[in-house]
């Protein structure tokens, strides 16, 4: 796994007349990769998929939406994937979707770091891979081959936050977060697996509170930055080798593994990273906190909540603050004790929800949950239409009455 220099997992486009408009690096985005097509060992005909004696302690789900410029380093995560491969206990299970076409694999041990070692489960040929409806079919078809006692769901491509997630260059399509969670209650209630053990997100931008209140009856933690993410991704072979060292770990020690050999890989290397582990049964406390704060907030914190926005630590060029930060310089600057209490409240109730944190260089006194808060332009309207929580609402009304 090497780390790009400009290399991010963002696609986070300026929405208009419902169409996502690309732009360009290095602040916003990302630097577009020759696209390089690895040799894939085939087998002809339908495909004839075995089913573990007994199930797995986990099953690890990977949607690699590999469909544009990330698909040389997603590739490359693959490859670390098979660098220790699965176990009994521990299955990866993978759909990975190319320029070229898609496929299904298991992920076995195999040395070769230039080619995927396995032969393919399940040829697709060409899809959509930004529609839930994909995504759906995977998850069905892995959950009923595949069956286990915990299940993770690992997402890997280009992020948006509230905007979505899973570009697909072929077809323009991305998917929404409502229904990435519509889809997987389907899946919850189709599969009678309820929440995912674990949802975690390989793409930038996705560690923001929005994201985290939609998907929070459909899992029990979330992994995801709210940076932007290098275009080397998450630690893959660091993570399988600690999760297969630790088989009978619950969500959390899922999570918190992922969180750890993310910190363990970049810290050495410079690169500006974050990742936080999120108790998602903790995100209606901060939703509750983040509207008693909205509700005491008049005009005459107009001034004082600006400050605080500059003393706070953004991400995408000040598109997003951190939350936490946000809440904490809030309570700090203002004199009033009624704000000065639900700030401090929002920001304990963010502490109490984060499982575990990593980031460097930057970024270390930041809680590394984000909201929308765009600091040099309007509030996008679509920000409300693609979410569903009135609470949303309400911070939108605030934050544009402030920016008159």
């Amino acid at each position: 796994m090497q780390v790009g220099p400009f290399g991010t997992r963002s696609n986070f486009a300026r929405i208009e007349s419902r169409r996502v408009l690309t732009m360009l690096p290095r602040c916003f985005l990302f630097t577009l990769l020759l696209v390089v097509h690895l040799p894939v060992r085939s087998i002809s005909g339908l495909p004839t998929v075995s089913v573990p004696p007994r199930p797995a302690t986990w099953t690890v789900l990977l949607y690699m939406a590999a469909d544009n410029d990330l698909e040389k380093p997603i590739l490359a995560d693959y490859n670390e994937l098979e660098r220790v491969g699965s176990s009994q206990q521990v299955q990866f299970v993978v759909q990975m979707d190319r320029e070229s076409g898609a496929g299904r694999w298991i992920v076995e041990q195999d040395d070769h770091r230039k080619e995927i070692g396995a032969s393919i489960l399940m040829d697709l040929g060409k899809i959509d891979s930004g529609s839930v409806g994909t995504l759906e079919a995977f998850l069905v078809w892995g959950i009923e081959h595949y069956p286990a006692k915990h299940y993770a769901l690992i997402i890997a491509g280009h992020g948006a936050s509230w905007g979505g997630v899973a570009w697909d260059s072929s077809t323009g399509s991305y998917m929404k977060i409502v229904d990435l969670s519509d889809m997987l209650h389907r899946v919850a209630g189709n599969t009678g697996i309820g929440a995912f053990d674990v949802i975690a997100f390989d793409a930038c931008l996705m560690g923001g509170i929005e994201v985290a209140e939609e998907l929070s009856d459909n899992t029990n933690v979330m992994v995801a930055s709210a940076q932007m993410v290098d275009y080397a991704g998450l630690n893959y072979e660091g993570f399988a080798q600690a999760i297969l060292g630790q088989p009978d770990a619950d969500g959390e020690t899922f999570g918190g593994l992922l969180v750890q050999t993310f910190g363990d890989y970049y810290a050495p290397s410079g690169t500006s990273y974050m990742l936080v582990a999120l108790d998602t049964a903790k995100i209606a406390g901060v939703i509750t906190a983040l509207d008693d704060l909205i509700a005491v907030l008049d005009p005459a914190q107009y001034e004082i909540v600006g400050d605080a926005y500059n003393r706070s630590f953004a991400y995408m060029a000040d598109y997003y603050a951190d939350l936490g930060h946000l809440a904490e310089n809030v309570a700090d600057l203002s004199d009033d004790e009624t704000v000065s209490g639900a700030a401090l409240a929002l920001a304990q109730a963010i502490d109490e929800a984060v499982l575990q944190r990593v980031s460097g260089p930057v970024g270390v006194d930041a809680s590394g949950l984000s909201i929308y808060f765009p600091h040099y332009t309007d509030m996008q309207p679509e920000y409300v239409a693609f979410l569903r929580n009135p609470v949303w609402g309400r911070w939108a009304a605030w934050v544009g009455e402030m920016k008159k």
